[in-house]
């Protein structure tokens, strides 16, 4: 099995090819996306992640205290 770090780095590589991915269709499709920075309603109470999920957030709230800072206060 690959160290965390070789499987974060993995996961990060395949969230930029959603996000390009996601960019080309939001592009094709604007009139009918109306997704946008900051969207939400996809959130629900009681979501789950997966391990590597919570790895990569874990880790990203590490490199930024001040936001981890922030979120704690809310």
């Amino acid at each position: 099995m690959q160290n965390k770090a070789a499987l974060l780095t993995t996961y990060r590589e395949l969230l930029k090819k959603i996000d390009q991915k996601f960019s080309e269709i939001q592009t094709r499709q604007s009139r009918r996306m109306k997704c946008g920075q900051g969207c939400h309603s996809c959130c629900v109470p009681n979501l789950t992640v997966f391990a590597i999920e919570k790895e990569n957030l874990a880790d990203y709230l590490r490199q930024n205290p001040k936001l981890a800072d922030e979120l704690e206060a809310l």
